[in-house]
């Protein structure tokens, strides 16, 4: 990542024209900054949708969490997403996939039916 943020400092060396009244630093920081953002876009194999989904599915979990004091049951955290799901088919594809994952493990970890 350091190198990252080298080679948005280069970035902006390269660019920055002092002509448009903003100072070398702020420039530089805007450019870095990008520059590292981009990069982590790069190595992130979730698309950018799923993953603001996905952060958006945590903060609800937290949120809900720190209201209840307890960890919410999953009806309670069901309500509380309801929003976010109904508002996107990637949040329907997403869940649906871990869902799909999630009771095939538990089906696999199931103890033999004594007839």
């Amino acid at each position: 990542m350091l190198s990252w943020g080298v080679e948005g400092l280069l970035d902006a060396y390269e660019r920055y024209r002092p002509e448009r009244q903003v100072s070398f630093k702020t420039y530089a920081a805007f450019r870095i900054r990008g520059m590292i953002l981009d990069r982590l876009r790069e190595e992130d194999h979730l698309p950018r949708r799923v993953r603001d989904i996905s952060t958006r599915c945590e903060k609800t979990h937290t949120r809900l969490a720190n209201l209840l004091q307890r960890e919410p049951r999953e009806d309670e955290l069901a309500s509380a997403l309801a929003p976010i799901f109904a508002a996107s088919s990637s949040a329907k594809q997403l869940m649906h996939g871990r869902l799909a994952g999630a009771n095939g493990a538990a089906r696999a970890h199931r103890s033999p039916r004594i007839l």
